[in-house]
């Protein structure tokens, strides 16, 4: 018989480094499709937030009516807030200081405002942290407190920050439900005047 060709050392070390690499890039595959698949649920899971699908506040339906409180300590309903204009409201958490980051570049944009339209703020925090916080941060938005926290436990708004826009009356015209840097006052305003103020549910 025969011998078959002897394998050098050579050719082990190559068919080891082979098997090694395979497996490595296997692995890498592996991890990168599970990467993938992480990120499209993330990305499903933010176009739902961003949409508002996570909150039961719904364009096309009128601003719920809630108790809330200024800094001054006076009781303010939020049907009185929707009826001199329309309205872009800023969700924010007084302790949250990646809120306030976020927020800081809708600052400049507390003057000269279309006619008509004005910028509030929301939070659901104490009235006493909320007057620290406008203190703090220099806030220059009329800053609402819901004290009882309504907005989140009975509508599901408790991501921050947030921005819904309403007209005058209290009929939503979006809701962006957590929002990062990208979303700006001229977007927000944007989306206002385009929504169809026609399109309301009850």
């Amino acid at each position: 018989m025969s011998e078959g060709p002897k394998l050098t050392k050579r050719t082990i070390l190559f068919i080891i480094l082979a098997v090694i690499i395979m497996s490595f890039l296997g692995v890498l595959s592996g991890m990168k499709f599970i990467q993938w698949r992480q990120s499209a649920r993330i990305q499903k899971r933010l176009e739902g937030l961003r949409s508002g699908e996570s909150t039961k506040i719904r364009k096309g339906q009128y601003l719920p009516e809630i108790a809330l409180v200024a800094l001054d300590g006076s009781p303010v309903a939020t049907s009185a807030l929707a009826i001199d204009g329309d309205k872009i409201i800023l969700f924010v958490s007084v302790s949250c200081d990646a809120c306030t980051e976020v927020t800081k570049a809708w600052y400049p944009y507390s003057k000269d405002l279309p006619e008509g339209l004005r910028i509030i703020g929301i939070c659901q925090d104490p009235l006493d942290y909320a007057r620290i916080y406008v203190q703090r941060t220099g806030f220059p938005f009329p800053l609402y407190c819901d004290t009882n926290k309504i907005f989140d436990k009975e509508y599901d708004m408790n991501i921050y920050p947030s921005v819904i826009g309403a007209y005058a009356g209290g009929q939503i015209a979006f809701v962006i439900h957590g929002m990062g840097e990208d979303v700006t006052p001229v977007m927000a305003m944007k989306l206002l005047k385009e929504a169809d103020r026609n399109q309301a549910t009850h």
